[in-house]
């Protein structure tokens, strides 16, 4: 199965260019999902959140859990691992994990997020960077 959509991370306090502990929320909407064993599946959603030690100059990774909610109310939940890495001004984190609960438990989870990080004069601003949105794609392989 496959999703496209995109994905928006608010900051809480703003990210600056000084280490701090952050709350960051996700929202993301897969307005596009194909399924070929399950072709009932044609959108999906989820949101979640994590605290993290960050700053506009790092580049974090670490673990979590989500959970992805269908158009058909069904659910998906899957542990994962992520890495973010940087490259021609965009930031991309890549989430790979297990599917735990839910539709297509056993399956293997591949996550992608871009986000274009045009606003970095923000890093420098009192108030910090406190949302960015990007491009998301989601694979569940079984």
């Amino acid at each position: 199965m496959t999703c496209t959509g995109s994905s928006t991370s608010s900051y809480s306090p703003g990210i600056t260019n000084t280490a701090q502990t952050v709350n960051v929320s996700y929202s993301t909407t897969y307005p596009t999902c194909l399924s070929l064993t399950n072709p009932s599946l044609t959108s999906a959603s989820n949101s979640s959140s994590i605290t993290i030690s960050t700053s506009c100059t790092a580049l974090p990774s670490g673990s979590g859990t989500s959970t992805i909610t269908f158009n058909t109310g069904q659910t998906m939940t899957y542990s994962f691992t992520y890495v973010t890495a940087e490259a021609n001004g965009e930031a991309v984190v890549t989430q790979t994990g297990t599917v735990t609960g839910g539709l297509f438990t056993g399956s293997t989870v591949a996550r992608q997020v871009t986000y274009l990080t045009s606003d970095l004069a923000a890093c420098s601003a009192p108030s910090g960077l406190t949302s960015i949105t990007g491009l998301t794609l989601l694979n569940v392989i079984p």
